[in-house]
């Protein structure tokens, strides 16, 4: 499992480029709403050790080399493990999750759960059904 960290910059600034293997690809992900979100891409199993919010979507690509979400959350700790212990583990795995997609989070959880809705609607992941 890889270690990531991000190097800090002022919150109003567009994040960071997260260091580490495969956190340079962003992919945008667009919810029910029309919103977009910009989401860094990493192996599903990455670990983080930053101690800030984010949601997260568990993905792997389809035959077309689209991004197909499989599970949508949000945590309050991203340092916590996201894969390992998490609820609906297995559901992700048997799944096929290839990646864990991150976007650092506003602090406000209404917020967070209100972007993990609106891609719930629009994506309506499998592990998200169970």
């Amino acid at each position: 499992m890889k270690l990531l960290t991000r190097s800090r910059r002022n919150e109003a600034q567009a994040p960071a480029r997260p260091r580490g293997q495969r956190g340079d690809k962003l992919a945008d992900w667009h919810g029910q709403s029309g919103k977009a979100y910009e989401y860094w891409v990493y192996p599903a199993d990455a670990r983080f050790n930053e101690h800030r919010p984010a949601n997260y979507i568990f993905a792997r690509r389809d035959d077309a080399g689209d991004w197909t979400a499989l599970f949508v959350g949000q945590c309050g700790d991203l340092a916590m493990p996201l894969l390992q212990g998490h609820y609906q583990e297995r559901a992700i795995e048997a799944a096929g999750a290839t990646h864990v997609h991150i976007h650092y989070a506003s602090i406000d959880l209404p917020r967070r759960l209100a972007e993990e809705e609106d891609l719930r609607q629009r994506h309506n992941p499998p592990c998200n059904r169970l």
